[in-house]
């Protein structure tokens, strides 16, 4: 398998929100256009949800519900995200998102108000 570095990335801006990894890799496809994916904020349990596949040349899958997780962001200091790339065995993609809650004002005028 190769190896990458997925990236995280939120964006806000125009009452919008957008969550999403690049992966680097190309995801195992489990429906047309979603990834099944595990989620964990903290110490909590891995939710599975769906989200969308980013087709682009960094590949990836986005939050279906991005501004929940910006939201649960700015409570948590570690964001996990559990994916399966293409012919290759699940991984685990850990980022750091302390601090993330000193932007919530900033936050909160691009994506909110």
């Amino acid at each position: 398998m190769k190896s990458a570095v997925p990236t995280l990335t939120v964006q806000c801006g125009k009452k919008k929100a957008a969550v999403y990894v690049e992966t680097w890799l190309p995801l195992e496809v489990t429906q047309v256009d979603k990834q099944i994916v595990r989620i964990q904020l903290d110490n909590g349990r891995p939710i599975p949800q769906r989200w969308q596949e980013i087709t682009n040349a960094s590949m990836g899958a986005s939050a279906r519900d991005s501004m929940l997780l910006v939201r649960q962001f700015t409570q948590s200091k570690k964001f996990v995200l559990e994916f399966t790339p293409f012919n290759s065995p699940p991984v685990r993609a850990e980022f750091d998102v302390t601090g993330l809650e000193a932007l919530m004002p900033q936050l909160t005028r691009t994506c909110w108000e």
